[in-house]
């Protein structure tokens, strides 16, 4: 059964589309569930706002993923550059200083992490689950222990209704669409997630490449961070703290195989973080319990990676 399930998803046109599939399939399993509540346009408004953040993160880490690079450090991450643009904004009162702040703070991380893996000689992943612990402990540092950062509502809410988050998540999605699918660039970045050495035979500067990935990858992290900002108007310890969780999922969910290489898809952050949206929404609207929700996010989680486990093999 499951090599039948795999045969069909390695068909292209339906690689691309089942997870819009699984998104549509979810929406009207809700729909049913909560009698029409669920696609009622104020809750799927809110189902695209929750999306957003998410969306701009898992879009920069598919183009890190390209190259067969994870990082389980994507909330801490973000948490991080949340407080340096929480901090840029409290000190100058300008939204362009939070924003720049954050994109800022989120393409510092993320070039540490390669760079320390190339200093170090370390795998990133690995690398990214010790900079979990030291993000979280820089985290409260910054916040002094546990104290919130509070932002000027008004001004949140007034780049909220200019349409920003949407904006900055179309420009951004577009942008990598283009440099990771049609553009020599994307070519490289997937020749070196499929066969590092080669790449390098045929002459990519391989670290270079990598670097541009994980900017990248920051730039999605410093928007989703300022997204997440524009939203909430504040930040804590709490900020974000599903967000390794929710980009991860949101990759798989949208197509884009765990291990990368040259079956990732741009789109598979935008059309993976609705479905997470979706799924969190809809379970709680129909009064699901919190733990529960995660733990069956986590099994949603586990069975795609599942079903995934034959096209990863093949860029082992």
């Amino acid at each position: 059964m499951k090599e039948k399930i795999l045969k069909i998803r390695e068909n292209p046109f339906v690689s691309y589309f089942f997870p819009f599939f699984v998104m549509l399939l979810l929406m009207l399993l809700f729909a049913a569930w909560t009698g029409g509540r669920f696609i009622m346009p104020r809750n799927l408004t809110l189902v695209v706002n929750q999306a957003l953040a998410v969306g701009l993160v898992a879009t920069g880490a598919v183009v890190m993923f390209s190259t067969s690079r994870m990082s389980a450090a994507m909330g801490g991450s973000t948490a991080i550059a949340c407080i340096i643009g929480a901090y840029a904004f409290l000190t100058t009162n300008s939204t362009a200083a939070m924003i720049l702040g954050c994109i800022g703070g989120g393409i510092f991380i993320m070039l540490l992490a390669i760079g320390l893996s190339r200093l170090l000689r370390m795998d990133v992943m690995i690398l990214s689950i010790i900079f979990m612990t030291l993000l979280l402990a820089v985290q409260q540092w910054l916040l002094d222990g546990g104290k919130n950062l509070s932002l000027d509502y008004a001004k949140m809410k007034e780049l909220q209704n200019m349409n920003l988050p949407l904006t900055f998540c179309a420009v951004f999605v577009i942008v990598c669409m283009i440099l990771l699918e049609f553009s020599p660039f994307g070519r490289k970045l997937k020749l070196i997630g499929s066969n590092e050495t080669c790449s390098r035979q045929v002459g990519i500067n391989t670290q270079r490449m990598l670097a541009w990935a994980f900017l990248i990858a920051g730039i999605g992290v410093g928007l989703g961070a300022a997204v997440t900002l524009m939203r909430s108007a504040t930040v804590s310890q709490n900020t974000v703290n599903s967000m390794n969780m929710d980009v991860m999922l949101a990759v798989v969910l949208g197509g884009t195989p765990v291990r990368g290489g040259t079956n990732a898809k741009v789109f598979s952050g935008v059309w993976g973080a609705m479905t997470v949206a979706i799924l969190t929404n809809g379970l709680s609207m129909v009064g699901i319990d919190a733990v529960w929700i995660q733990a069956i996010r986590g099994i949603f989680f586990i069975a795609v990676i599942a079903l995934s486990e034959k096209r990863s093999d093949v860029l082992a």
